[in-house]
């Protein structure tokens, strides 16, 4: 695959600085607390983050939406979700 657009090129360095799938990724489908660390978490339904359940760099947030099929990058120690979540949930390799 070409990476065209800077766009495109940009998403490629971060997934590979991210390290991306490398070192595992665990289904979530409740509202428990996973422990990591994550790198990155993305939404396989529209699934909301419970910032106050969870530990991660994310600071002075309320709960965030993320869409289906979105990803959102962090360094997540824990996560949690509410409601009916769906995401994947990428492991860090550090």
């Amino acid at each position: 695959m070409k990476y065209n657009t800077p766009g495109d090129r940009l998403l490629k360095r971060i997934e590979k600085r991210a390290k991306i799938g490398d070192c595992g990724v665990i289904y979530i489908d409740d509202t428990s607390e996973h422990t990591g660390p994550f790198t990155a978490v993305q939404a396989i339904a529209e699934s909301t983050l419970d910032v106050s359940a969870c530990t991660s760099n994310i600071e002075d947030a309320a709960d965030i939406t993320i869409p289906a099929g979105v990803t959102i990058f962090g360094n997540f120690t824990s996560v949690a979700f509410s409601g009916t979540p769906s995401v994947l949930a990428y492991y860090s390799c550090d």
